[in-house]
């Protein structure tokens, strides 16, 4: 499991490459993830941040993704 300074990097990294970004379409490869995001709509990513080791991504619809880096310490986004 990532400590604390590698979810922040992840964080920096994130808001430098998804920040004003859109969503098209999810896809969730856990069964722990909410079914509902397979329908979200298109959205743009306002903002990244974290709170303790879990990452929030606000949306332009005033929603919020939240998610964690697990045991791997792996995001990957396409």
């Amino acid at each position: 499991m990532p400590e604390l300074p590698e979810v922040e990097t992840i964080v920096r990294q994130l808001q430098k490459k998804v920040a004003g970004k859109r969503i098209k379409t999810a896809e969730a490869y856990d069964g722990m993830v909410d079914s509902k995001i397979k329908s979200i709509p298109a959205v743009s990513i306002q903002n990244v941040w974290r709170r303790a080791k879990y990452i929030i991504m606000e949306l332009d619809n005033g929603q919020y993704i939240l998610t964690h880096l697990g045991m791997t310490g792996h995001f990957h986004f396409g």
